[in-house]
């Protein structure tokens, strides 16, 4: 083990706190842990943060303790307090906390807020606060940053993408209009680049993880999402979920349609039915920029 990563275990064991206040905020839960809001201090500044607590009971098969501490072994080398990201949550400290429903000790993380809610939210609602091709560049912009430190995300979906409020544009040569998408929810996260296991949401997962056979390539799974919120983004459903079959969608490329032409390239690239045609994250990302720097500064533009 190295010197790193044991410091890093052990951070995971200090004790940790928060002020939750009198009355508790409950901000989201999934299959291991919930999250729910605080005040934590950091840096001398008192700051509205966002807390994850191991659940002490899990679902069936779900260690949610290991899942928490995943999280934050992912997370810390992606976007840690020292050096945090502007399109990956921030994290702020992890520990043991007092769980202030139970009274009970369980692991924790404590993460950047991020309060205008998930991208979900807004694919429902066809109604977006800054331009989809925007969108689109800052997650494969987080995405190949998360790549290139060798860290693979195995769950991205349009609830994993969360929408902050900005008040200065962040650096990384992208404008910004007052918002910026963050990537979250790292407990399925892994430093492997093949996984025996197929992990995520069923309607992003590539085909060979639903039916293949294992290995799989995790850096190309998390590609096909991303062709997946995009696709989701542009008609504000996912189609094999309403009408088509997945493998006959991607191998016919039946996205192609006169108003989605500008995307055929991106699409094609992200949602090629075999891993090994599918464009790596740094491609991705110079893809979605040249389609946001083309379309998305026009006056009125659709996209």
């Amino acid at each position: 083990m190295s010197k790193l990563l044991e410091k890093q275990l052990r951070c995971l064991e200090t004790k940790a706190s928060c002020d939750f206040g009198r009355q508790i905020k409950l901000l989201g839960e999934g299959a291991f842990g919930y999250v729910i809001q605080g005040t934590h201090t950091h840096n001398g500044k008192r700051t509205v943060v966002a807390v994850k607590l191991a659940k002490a009971r899990a679902s069936q098969g779900v260690d949610a303790h290991a899942a928490i501490k995943n999280e934050c072994l992912q997370l810390r080398k992606v976007s840690p307090p020292e050096q945090p990201h502007p399109h990956i949550v921030t994290l702020f400290l992890a520990g043991i906390m007092q769980d202030p429903t139970s009274s009970l000790e369980t692991n924790a993380i404590i993460m950047e807020l991020c309060t205008e809610g998930c991208l979900y939210d807004f694919t429902l609602r066809r109604s977006y606060p800054m331009s989809r091709l925007q969108i689109l560049y800052e997650i494969c912009n987080g995405l190949a940053y998360m790549h290139r430190r060798g860290v693979y995300h195995r769950d991205l979906k349009p609830e994993n993408i969360l929408i902050q409020r900005i008040r200065n544009p962040p650096g990384h040569g992208s404008p910004h209009y007052g918002f910026a998408c963050k990537i979250a929810d790292f407990g399925l996260a892994t430093d492997k680049l093949f996984c025996q296991e197929a992990s995520g949401t069923i309607p992003y997962l590539a085909p060979e993880m639903i039916s293949g056979p294992p290995p799989y390539n995790t850096a190309k799974g998390d590609i096909f999402a991303v062709g997946v919120i995009l696709l989701e983004m542009l008609l504000s459903e996912i189609p094999w979920l309403i009408h088509e079959d997945k493998v006959s969608f991607v191998v016919e490329r039946k996205w192609i349609k006169p108003n989605l032409f500008v995307f055929d390239d991106f699409l094609g690239k992200s949602l090629a039915y075999y891993p090994n045609k599918r464009a790596g994250a740094e491609e991705l990302q110079e893809m979605a920029l040249d389609l946001w720097q083309r379309f998305g500064h026009k006056g009125g533009s659709r996209f």
